[in-house]
């Protein structure tokens, strides 16, 4: 069960959740370690929205994300009060993956 919203007086709807830019994602990492759902993953070297039902639009990824490869339409005030005590208590989880 995603999350829908209609659109134009039931003329279409739109899928709320984080968007990734494929093209713009280097498959660091980051957002699959910062994801408090575990919705998105690393398929084939890019993040990927794998479990869009679980995807809240904290915008945790989108924040955390260094390309700007992740957008969130509308980042609800829980994901905004995540993203600071990420920043603050475990910065561990900023650390890029794929450093060599």
């Amino acid at each position: 069960m995603g999350h829908f919203t209609i659109a134009n007086a039931g003329v279409g709807f739109s899928v709320m959740g984080a968007k990734i830019d494929k093209a713009k994602c280097i498959g660091c990492g980051i957002c699959v370690e910062v994801c408090p759902n575990e919705a998105i993953e690393t398929v084939d070297g890019a993040a990927t929205l794998v479990r869009e039902e679980d995807c809240e639009d904290c915008g945790v990824c989108s924040e955390f994300c260094e390309q700007e490869a992740i957008t969130v339409d509308e980042i609800n005030d829980e994901g905004s009060k995540l993203t600071e005590t990420l920043r603050e208590e475990q910065p561990e989880k900023l650390v890029k993956i794929n450093e060599e």
